[in-house]
């Protein structure tokens, strides 16, 4: 996924009950043949600061549009869980 609307986003506020997350991207560099790569894209979403939440519940509310995974999930000494989720 590359693009998201603003209807999207409005659904995902609505779900979160707050404006409180951001859109970053990344992806991954995939084997091709020979010199060719591809890159494999996707947008991922941060909950307020780096909170968790139920990903089914956001498929849904996105009414099945996308997919929904977790994309980090790291332990930090002085916050705890840092949790960050991948749009496909």
């Amino acid at each position: 996924m590359q693009r998201i609307s603003f209807k999207q986003l409005e659904k995902i506020k609505e779900f979160y009950g707050s404006g409180d997350f951001e859109i970053g991207h990344g992806g991954e560099v995939k084997d091709g043949r020979g010199d060719y790569k591809f890159a494999e894209t996707y947008l991922n979403l941060r909950f307020g600061y780096w909170n968790s939440i139920d990903t089914k519940m956001l498929e849904k509310a996105l009414d099945g549009r996308c997919k929904v995974e977790l994309d980090m999930k790291v332990y930090d000494d002085d916050c705890g869980w840092k949790y960050s989720y991948k749009l496909s």
